[in-house]
């Protein structure tokens, strides 16, 4: 990715972007935010969306429905919080975005609160309505690297994909898990979310070699359970980063026979490329 594609963008930041990852200290200032082209000059923020109608109960099915205000989402609980996000994210005002913008409210105000689920489940919820609101990723990357040890294997999973998803690169949180991970046991760690993991640092083009390797390994020991289309996103992952690991295409490739007749176009694709 060009330093143009970052919010903000300084000289300073473009110096530095060859060495940042490998830097001990990573400043998060420097690096800014990524914001979808195509989401570009769109803020949460903005007047307008097709709001639902007012004063809902406040229960998690109203909220997720666009029926309450922005008050009666800062009464939720954090856990209600979490599952309202995620609700909404699957639910037919999805494209509301002034119910977004009261979610956003909602999670600064309780950010402090959250527990690694909670923050997976909020930010998978935004990136899956693809609503790119920088404060609230800015806030529970803050928290996330507080808590980084009490995430389990499927909320990193969720975690890192949601900053992924909308290309908010941030290099400080990723280093962070990056070498909570390689520190760590493979218990938790299934397909999805060895695969969820190495495509969020594969597609911002996070190429770490130490935790690359870590997941090569766990993935070796695993391959046998995997689908055609872990075995294919996993592949595209260290590819995309240039990553070479013998040991891990040679466990790919000898499932290979066994995964071609199920293999989809586009895992055909992923492998291919």
């Amino acid at each position: 990715s060009s330093c143009f594609d970052f919010i903000p963008c300084t000289d300073a930041a473009a110096a530095m972007a060859p060495t940042l990852w490998n830097s001990a200290v990573v400043s998060r200032r420097s690096a800014g935010f990524m914001v979808p082209k195509r989401r570009r000059g769109e803020e949460l923020t903005r007047p307008g969306g097709n709001a639902g109608p007012r004063g809902g109960t406040g229960s998690v099915g109203a909220v997720a429905g666009g029926g309450t205000s922005s008050s009666s989402m800062l009464q939720l609980s954090p856990s209600e919080l979490g599952a309202a996000v995620r609700a909404a994210s699957q639910g037919a005002n999805v494209g509301d975005l002034r119910m977004w913008r009261s979610f956003a409210e909602a999670t600064l105000f309780h950010a402090g609160q959250l527990k690694p689920k909670q923050m997976a489940f909020i930010t998978n919820g935004f990136a899956r309505a693809t609503v790119p609101d920088r404060d609230v990723f800015r806030r529970l990357a803050d928290s996330a690297m507080e808590q980084v040890h009490e995430f389990e294997p499927r909320d990193i999973a969720l975690f890192l994909n949601a900053y992924a998803k909308l290309q908010f690169r941030d290099l400080g949180l990723f280093e962070c898990f990056a070498k909570a991970i390689s520190s760590g046991d493979s218990i938790g760690y299934g397909e999805q979310q060895l695969s969820l993991v190495a495509n969020a640092y594969a597609r911002l083009e996070l190429g770490d070699v130490g935790l690359f390797k870590v997941l090569g390994v766990w993935i070796s020991k695993r391959v046998a359970e995997f689908t055609p289309q872990g075995v294919a996103a996993v592949a595209n992952a260290y590819a995309k980063v240039l990553m070479r690991d013998v040991e891990l295409f040679a466990a790919l490739g000898s499932n290979m026979e066994r995964l071609l007749p199920r293999l989809d176009p586009r895992s055909i694709s992923n492998l291919l490329n």
